[in-house]
């Protein structure tokens, strides 16, 4: 297969003693990114939505090319820190925006710079500013990442972590969230679905029966099936992701890590059944009359243990806000939802937050 990333793999340990404050990571370049290449993303990710595989779709609805999907810009991303950091280091928490279209045959550039570094708990950690740009010279993706890195002749870093303030926040939250209303099985997501009824007037355009919605909870989403080497590799391949322990079984098992894990991107999969994607979150529905579904406006996510081959997730989500943002031609509706995911034993692997977003055309005078 080709695998369209045009910068060396990294096959050593790097070590980082001497970073600071300004040191910048080496470049990644990934693309083109091409339809065999959105096929497999959306076979991993359980999605087949027109918005990112229908050509004919797409160009009707006013879109130049089949739109690549948030979440697999949001890999790209995670896959380029992961590799980073190397196997003796830890990708702890990324945060991405999305900000406008990108389509078939982007090519990315992954950046990034180190703007803090400190010790917690005797580990050297660094904060990073992240993105990637793509071949019209745009930030289509920036972010913000917090890292574990080794020292030379020091251990590396820890393979689990306890929950960070805001994973208690969000553990803390859903446990406190009403329940909410019943979800259809196949969520609002961002398909490019149409809009229902007449959007409201006037200058607040989210009507009082979804700001009842904020504060409540869905129904947990379980994983149909444990992880399985088949569902490793077909993230793998999604993703550009080459560290051994998500490829190499006999490696994964001999390491420190001791089984073949879970990429990054797949803990934080949207929900899904036997049947495929069944939208976004977790979170309860929201209704926002007159919207249309407007796709993935950002993504933060913090993990604290590895998900191994034979876990099974649950994902469990409230709806933590809705925001409004008005702008000439159409008003967004941003619907935030937060999730904790656990392993089959309760405990919590990750926590992340999901920015949806709703469109509601301005009216012409």
């Amino acid at each position: 297969m080709t695998w369209h990333v045009q910068t060396p793999r990294i096959t050593k340990q790097t070590y980082f003693d001497d970073i600071s404050v300004g040191t910048e990571l080496p470049n990644r370049v990934v693309g083109p990114v091409d339809s065999c290449d959105t096929v497999r993303f959306c076979s991993a990710w359980e999605t087949y939505g027109a918005l990112h595989t229908d050509y004919k779709w797409c160009t009707a609805n006013g879109y130049r090319d089949v739109v690549l999907n948030g979440p697999l810009k949001n890999a790209i991303l995670i896959s380029y820190v992961d590799q980073w950091v190397g196997e003796g280091g830890y990708l702890k928490k990324l945060m991405c925006q999305h900000r406008g279209w990108d389509y078939h045959d982007a090519v990315f550039t992954g950046f990034g710079k180190v703007t803090r570094t400190y010790e917690d708990g005797g580990l050297l950690c660094a904060d990073l500013e992240v993105g990637l740009r793509n071949e019209r010279d745009e930030i289509s993706c920036p972010g913000t990442a917090t890292v574990v890195l080794p020292r030379r002749g020091g251990p590396p870093a820890p393979i689990e972590y306890p929950l960070s303030d805001w994973g208690k926040k969000v553990v803390s939250n859903l446990a406190n969230a009403r329940p909410g209303p019943a979800r259809s099985r196949r969520g609002e997501g961002g398909e490019g679905g149409g809009a229902s009824a007449p959007a409201p007037t006037g200058g607040n355009m989210i009507p009082d029966e979804a700001k009842a919605v904020i504060g409540t909870k869905g129904e947990p989403v379980s994983w149909p099936f444990p992880l399985d080497r088949s569902t490793v590799r077909r993230f793998g391949q999604a993703t550009y992701e080459e560290k051994p322990i998500y490829a190499d079984i006999e490696y994964a098992r001999n390491s420190r890590w001791g089984e073949l894990c879970a990429p990054p991107i797949c803990v934080i999969r949207a929900p899904f059944d036997d049947e495929g994607l069944m939208g976004e979150a977790a979170a309860p529905p929201v209704p926002i009359p007159g919207a249309r579904g407007g796709g993935n406006g950002g993504n933060e996510s913090e993990w604290f243990r590895p998900v191994k081959l034979g876990d099974t997730i649950t994902q469990h989500a409230y709806l933590a806000d809705l925001v409004q943002r008005t702008g000439r031609a159409q008003t967004i509706i941003i619907v935030r939802a937060e999730t904790v995911y656990t392993n089959q034993r309760s405990e919590v692997v990750a926590v992340g937050r999901q920015d949806t977003l709703r469109l509601i055309p301005t009216p012409r005078s």
